[in-house]
């Protein structure tokens, strides 16, 4: 592969802005010496890596020739997010620190940023990369074009006025810190990871049944990059890095990268380029890429796109010993990369417990209602309001009260009348002492929840302030109890897991609403967008429930 790279000294509003533009040809040249066209797809799928990669040299580079030490430049929606501490908020790159470059000369220097920021301030728009992107193109001037000394001119006159020299600048070489790492784990960069980086939804991938696990390597011939990391043991690693890392690094960063990409699903590349980043503030290049690798290989699972399958075959057929060493072994290693995206064993733990927990229960026929009951509850209903209900709105009042097991689910889009149908199950639920609850994702709708379906205002209230009670005590559930969710398919995986966790815990039962084509998860999601096929799990409404046997799907079309 080849490429063109062009060194810029300045921006568009003629400031020192040193930055580089790389032209990568469209055409290569394989080992046989033939010229085929450049998938670049694959190169745009770990620029999150390369920048990471690029980045982390970069600074050990200047560090090692002119003794320079760097401050980590934080995302931008986290370093504006008062809602998260410090060593939540995620690296985004780095940046000469103060004692090189002191801030009136970066502030002065910064016209583009503040100008990007107003016309975002301008349009009520949140600081995010898209809306960044949006307010580039919209404020981006033509390029004045001054040639290179009429640029350091300028650059010299402004330096001038500021009153900083190169002397400034010129410095012994001081000693970098690499491997006082003490503050972020394995969990922790993971949850920061997908709570602020969207993965693209992807709709065919499911977990390679035979081999789950990412293949281990059996060639000989490895690449740079392998070869770096393998240089690298863990081993040798704790010998670097502090103790303190060492205890808490396997338990952390899986939960602080799973909010940032908000599925479940991500590229391994991602997920490498965001923990280097987040290394990087404590220790070498050489060491984040090594943490990443560990990272990876221990908490993630390897799945592959369906249409994919049958290209891997061979791979998984010599990883299981069953066949010779394939000829063409590195192509399907380097295709297995390309093409696999990850998902997390946290996730995946979390997906099966909800999963056997509706399977454990699904013949408990304890707390179905009789017929006769629910029928003498219907009649009065519909002489009340003066209508009858419909057959779907039958079958699904039935559904809600006498399917057994703990979970039951309505799939309706909106107007079918599910409303109508979840306020006479109200009536017949707490006719026979049970303690029904409300809940939805945004308060708004479960303020609608609560005035729809009659249940009483202290029981109804958003999913978040039910988990926080849940958790803290304050809200008690026991076996007369049902929950109705409201807009369940907008729920994330782990605020299904927590309530579904307490349900099962006080052997309460929990009825899901919604439809399947309704928003994307506010958090990670994406559940139903992957399955496994031993375990048949299950999906309603986007949000995993159980497996088919342990929960009746009835579809409300008016």
């Amino acid at each position: 592969m080849a490429y063109v790279s062009f060194m810029h000294i300045e921006n568009r509003n003629i400031e020192p802005s040193l930055h580089f533009h790389d032209q990568i040809l469209s055409t290569i040249m394989t080992q046989e010496g033939k010229l085929a066209a450049l998938d670049t797809d694959k190169l745009f799928n770990s620029k999150g890596e390369i920048d990471a990669l690029y980045q982390g040299y970069m600074r050990k580079k200047l560090t090692e020739k002119y003794g320079i030490t760097f401050n980590p430049v934080l995302n931008k929606s986290d370093e504006l997010n008062a809602h998260i501490s410090e060593t939540e908020k995620c690296v985004a790159s780095f940046d000469i620190s103060q004692n090189y470059v002191p801030k009136a000369v970066t502030e002065f220097f910064s016209k583009r940023t503040r100008e990007l920021e107003e016309e975002l301030r301008l349009k009520g728009l949140a600081s995010t990369g898209a809306t960044r992107a949006i307010a580039q193109k919209a404020t981006r001037d033509d390029k004045q074009e001054l040639s290179p000394s009429e640029l350091l001119a300028q650059f010299k006159a402004d330096f001038a006025e500021l009153g900083y020299k190169p002397e400034d600048f010129i410095h012994n070489k001081g000693t970098h810190a690499d491997a006082e790492i003490n503050v972020l784990s394995d969990g922790f960069m993971v949850e920061n990871f997908f709570r602020l980086h969207k993965a693209q939804n992807n709709k065919d991938l499911h977990i390679a049944a035979d081999n789950p696990n990412r293949p281990k390597r059996k060639s000989k011939k490895l690449s740079a990059k392998d070869a770096m990391v393998n240089h690298y043991s863990l081993k040798e690693l704790t010998k670097e890095v502090n103790a303190k890392v060492q205890e808490t690094i396997n338990a952390e960063i899986m939960d602080a990268f799973r909010t940032r990409v908000k599925t479940v699903d991500f590229t391994p590349q991602a997920f490498r380029g965001h923990v280097i980043k987040q290394a990087m503030q404590f220790t070498s290049i050489e060491n984040a890429i090594t943490i990443a690798e560990r990272a990876l290989e221990e908490q993630c699972v390897y799945v592959i796109p369906k249409d994919k399958e049958e290209m891997f075959l061979p791979l998984y057929a010599y990883m299981d010993g069953l066949i010779p060493e394939p000829k063409n072994i590195e192509d399907l290693m380097h295709s297995f990369e390309a093409y696999s995206r990850c998902i997390t064993k946290e996730s995946i733990r979390k997906d099966k417990f909800i999963s056997d927990v509706g399977n454990k229960c699904k013949d408990d026929i304890s707390r179905i209602i009789d017929k006769d009951t629910i029928l003498k509850h219907v009649m009065a209903e519909e002489k009340e309001n003066g209508f009858k209900f419909s057959k779907d709105q039958m079958n699904t009042i039935f559904v809600a009260c006498q399917t057994g097991g703990m979970f039951a689910a309505t799939d309706g889009t909106a107007g079918s009348g599910k409303s109508t149908v979840m306020k006479c199950v109200v009536k017949i639920q707490e006719a026979e002492g049970y303690n029904v609850w409300g809940t939805a994702i945004a308060s708004t709708a479960t303020d609608n929840l609560s005035k729809s379906a009659g249940i009483q205002p202290s029981r109804c209230m958003n999913s978040s302030l039910l988990i926080k009670g849940l958790q803290e005590g304050s809200i008690v559930w026991d076996d007369k109890t049902l929950l109705l969710w409201d807009e369940s398919a907008m729920a994330s995986l782990d605020d299904v897991y927590e309530i579904v966790k307490h349900a099962a815990a006080a052997g309460a039962r929990i009825n899901f609403i919604g439809e399947a084509k309704q928003l994307q998860p506010v958090g990670v999601g994406n559940t139903g967008n992957f399955q496994d096929g031993a375990t048949e799990v299950g999906f309603v409404g986007g949000i995993a429930i159980t497996g088919i046997d342990a929960v009746e799907l009835i579809e409300v079309s008016l």
